[in-house]
Parts: structure tokens; sequence; C-alpha cells
């Protein structure tokens, strides 16, 4: 008779043991801590990063003008720039009419959402 209430005051004792535990509530851990990302969503460490997208789009950009044969020439004075769709453009023409002519080629390239022309008249320049 002691051994089955000493075994019935250890079971209650436990269960009892459970239902407290069971009634505390538990915290979730802390966040991690924030990731710097570029606009792009590319973590950063601060310097200039770009996404396989944005590199690739460049590439295509490049390519498109150099294909085009009254464009070809001006390509290595041009620097391509992009981020999440936005092409820039920097550097030298030789013309307004090679400046409007590449911006609209630049538009018609898909993955292009806008274009920043900075593209300076060589002559105008001088």
């Amino acid at each position: 008779m002691i051994k089955s209430t000493l075994c019935a005051a250890v079971i209650g004792l436990s269960l009892t043991a459970c239902d407290s535990n069971s009634n505390r509530q538990v915290s979730p851990p802390p966040p991690a801590p924030p990731v710097a990302t570029s606009p792009s969503g590319v973590p950063s460490s601060g310097g200039i990063q770009t996404s396989a997208t944005d590199e690739a789009l460049e590439q295509r950009v490049t390519s498109s003008l150099r294909e085009d044969t009254s464009l070809a020439a001006v390509v290595p004075n041009i620097t391509v720039d992009a981020n999440n769709g936005t092409v820039t453009l920097q550097g030298s023409v030789d013309s307004e009419q090679q400046r409007t002519d590449i911006e609209s080629k630049i538009r018609s390239i898909a993955g292009v959402t806008q274009v920043t022309n900075n593209l300076k008249i060589a002559s105008a320049s001088r």
C-alpha cells in the first residue's frame, strides 16, 4: 500500500510538473541582425556589387551596340552599368544622333526598364 501510494504521489508530481511546463510560454529566439543589401537584394559590404542579372543585362546592351555598325566605333568610349533594369550610360559619342540612337536601341532590349543617358557629345566636351 505504501508502495502504491508512493508511486501515485510520484506520478502525480510528474504530471503536475508536466502541466506547469506546458503552461510556460517560450520566447522565440531574437531575430538575426540585418544584412546590408544593395537595391537589387545582393548582400553588400559597402562596395558596389552587381547581380548576375545586372551583369547579363550589361553584356546584352554592350553586345547589341557592338553589332550595330553605325554605333560600334563609339562603344569603347561608353561605360554601361545596370542596376535592377536601369541602364546608366557614361562616356562620349560623336554626335547627338549617336547619343539618341544608342538610347533608343537600349530601350528596346528586354530587361531594360529605364535609361539614364549621361553620354556627352565629344566635340562639345572639348
